[in-house]
Formats: C-alpha cells, structure tokens, sequence
C-alpha cells in the first residue's frame, strides 16, 4: 500500500495560490493504491514551510506555536482510492510564503507509506505578497495641482501585483487631507470611490475616480489612500 500522488488546493481560489487570511482552508487530495478493501487506514498531514523544510507553526513567528496538522480515517473500499485531508487554520502573516503539504499513511499505528517532498509543486500552496503603488491627478490638469471649484475629479492610477488571476478584488478609496490626516468631508460626506475587477494576470493596473466639490479646499493637500481586498480581507493598501 502507498501513496503514489497528493494534490493540494486552496478551499477559497479552487488553485494552489491561497488568500492570506484568518480562516483558511486547503484541501489535499491523497491518491493511493494498493489498499486491502475493509481495512482501516489513517492519512495524517503536515505542513511545511518551503524554504526552510521545518514544520509550519502560528503564529509564524512563535517558538512556541503550534503546529498545523490534519488526520483523516477511512475504510478502503477498492484497492485504488483519493482521499482528501483538510486542514483548517490562520494564514493571517502568510504573504509571501509558500508551504508544502506532507502526508503519511498508517495502519494499526504504523506507518506504511509517506509523501513528503518539498521540491513536488502538486503539493504546493502558495499565499501571494499583494502590492499596490498609486499615483493621483486631477482629470483636468493631469498633473498634481488642481482648481478648487464645485466640480472636480481626482483620477487615481492604482498599480497591483501579486494578484490571484481569476479572483474577485475590491479596490476602495477615499480622499484625506495632509495636514489633518482625517478624511476630507463636503456637505457631511466623505469622499470615497470603489472598484471590483477580476485580474488576467498578478500585475496590472486599475483606476479610481473621485468627482466632488472642492471649492472649500483651497490651500489644502489632498492625498489619496487606497485599500485593497479579496473575500472580505484586506491584502494591501
């Protein structure tokens, strides 16, 4: 009895790139063979940290922390079967990280098969380090000064990377004044604009435009920030 190939995949993106997030699940599919039907194995799971080869631990950076392991218990009913095993756990500080999931098979407590090989990208998770870079001006201009008037519109150019192809991000903005550090109001009203948008590729660029009446900020610096996020975690800003 062996395992001949494992095949992890992150719960959230359905890839092998996964959000770094608190709740975070990745799913590893576990093919084996030559197993005697009616028989009890146990699958049990580790994940490793790529670069070093040392068991992951959360919090990260924690001697103390624990690590992250998964087990799953089944019957064989054919000689030949996939099994999944889960593993849930916090991936908060994992941008930038890869892991590796190792698996080894037991019978009555001894272990009969393993699958633990860092350099196997099947076996691979990958949680992206998303970036972004911006630059503001206004729409009429096109630099970095604008009029105060009762119509104005700041275009800002927001350049990401490290995005995961396919998946749904929501870029929202909202305009600040330098001096104060607080948002800027008109008429009790903060200034905020807000984009969805699936990426082709990790890099890319998207922009947002933020129209209001500037008449009252003349003067004033305007600075434009910006948050990114992914199924309702923040990944950048």
């Amino acid at each position: 009895t062996e395992i001949v190939e494992t095949n992890a995949l992150s719960g959230d993106t359905g890839t092998q790139e996964a959000v770094p997030k608190k709740e975070t699940r990745i799913t590893d599919t576990v093919s084996l063979i030559d197993l005697q039907p009616g028989e009890t194995y146990t699958l049990k799971g580790i994940l490793m940290d790529t670069l070093t080869g040392v068991p992951v631990k959360t919090p990260v950076h924690s001697l103390t922390g624990d690590e992250i392991t998964a087990e799953q218990t089944f019957t064989a009913e054919e000689s030949r079967m996939d099994v999944e095993v889960s593993f849930a756990f916090d991936a908060s500080d994992f941008a930038g990280r890869t892991i590796t999931v190792f698996e080894r098979l037991y019978q009555q407590d001894e272990k009969i098969s393993d699958h633990a090989d860092l350099k196997n990208e099947k076996q691979q998770i990958a949680f992206p380090e998303h970036k972004l870079e911006t630059t503001a001006t206004d729409q009429d201009t096109g630099g970095h000064e604008a009029e105060a008037k009762e119509k104005t519109t700041i275009v800002d150019a927001v350049s990401y990377s490290g995005l995961i192809v396919g998946q749904e991000y929501t870029l929202k903005g909202i305009l600040m004044l330098k001096d104060t550090g607080k948002p800027i109001e008109v008429h009790g009203q903060q200034i905020t604009a807000e984009k969805s948008f699936k990426p082709e590729e990790p890099e890319g660029t998207v922009e947002l435009e933020f129209t209001f009446d500037s008449s009252a900020l003349e003067g004033s610096e305007v600075v434009v920030f910006e948050h990114l996020y992914v199924q309702g975690t923040e990944v950048a800003a």
